[in-house]
């Protein structure tokens, strides 16, 4: 079985969790799924299956966006 977390600023809906649960089962058996509320990633999902982890959060995109925007050099 392989263990899956999946992060969200709001909680999956039925059709939500159904479409994902078919993909996971496609693609990896019987997942254990763990679904995680979290405010703070804003919006998105942030996906861990095993040791790999998917992040399309809009907070790492903003984080990454800040980075880019620190780290440019000034004109």
């Amino acid at each position: 079985m392989t263990a899956v977390t999946l992060t969200t600023a709001q909680p999956l809906t039925a059709g939500q969790r159904s479409q994902l649960l078919k993909k996971l089962q496609e693609l990896y058996g019987e997942p254990e799924l763990n679904e995680v509320v979290d405010a703070q990633v804003i919006g998105g999902v942030r996906l861990q299956i095993g040791s790999t982890l998917y992040d399309g959060t809009v907070s790492t995109k903003l984080e990454q966006l800040y980075d880019l925007a620190v780290g440019a050099p000034s004109s």
